[in-house]
């Protein structure tokens, strides 16, 4: 547990959030030539966008993380031993470890995520794999070379072999939880893009925001 707290805080969520939703938003907006007509129209738009879907998602991030975490941790409770992971975890929480992680999630932009999940699919292991790769090659670049030397020595030990051989099976449980959403989690974001959408035109247009609103409460005809 005390590994997969180190692997998964909670005080990573709002970065990441910020991040996802950002690189989500340009994907959208990549996508959806509407989208930018509706910015050239409504000017602010997207920032109106972010405002609102950022607290929501935030929100169920970290009623989900709990969850991961504790999918993770039995990953390794399955494959180290006790002593394993407390070594392991006496690793993560070392300066020179815990400098690069927080250079890796400061640099992950989510662009291969966020293309997939704009187009309306689920993400995939390579997705996040190549996510993960180019952040961590920039986080790589703020270590001194002692502080790489310390990082690569575990790694090629017996132990961080033995982690790494657990790489594949950890992507698939990240993989899984970037696509997590629920019933309430849907609702919740849902509602927040309506509002935000006719509240920011309301701001210039009213009579357009009325027929946006009742454009956005019609009935799904799928449902």
């Amino acid at each position: 547990d005390r590994l997969a707290n180190l692997v998964l805080p909670n005080a990573m969520v709002e970065g990441q959030v910020d991040r996802i939703v950002e690189a989500t938003l340009d994907a959208i907006y990549v996508a959806e030539p509407a989208m930018t007509e509706f910015e050239t129209a409504y000017p602010g738009m997207r920032d109106a966008l972010g405002a609102a879907m950022k607290p929501v998602i935030v929100f169920h991030a970290r009623r989900y993380l709990p969850l991961q975490r504790a999918e993770l941790s039995q990953l390794y409770q399955s494959r180290l031993t006790l002593d394993e992971a407390s070594q392991i975890a006496d690793f993560m929480a070392g300066p020179a470890m815990s400098k690069f992680t927080a250079a890796a999630r400061a640099n992950i932009e989510f662009k291969g995520i966020a293309k997939s999940l704009a187009a309306e699919k689920d993400a995939t292991a390579s997705d996040l794999r190549g996510d993960i790769g180019a952040a961590g090659g920039k986080a790589v670049a703020t270590l001194t070379p002692a502080e790489r030397q310390q990082i690569a020595a575990f790694m090629f030990s017996p132990l961080g072999i033995k982690l790494n051989s657990m790489r594949n099976e950890k992507l698939a449980i990240d993989t899984k939880w970037a696509n997590f959403t629920d019933a309430e989690g849907e609702r919740d974001i849902e509602a927040a893009i309506k509002t935000a959408m006719f509240e920011h035109v309301a701001l210039t247009d009213p009579e357009m925001a009325k027929q946006l609103k009742a454009e956005m409460d019609k009935p799904d005809p799928g449902t």
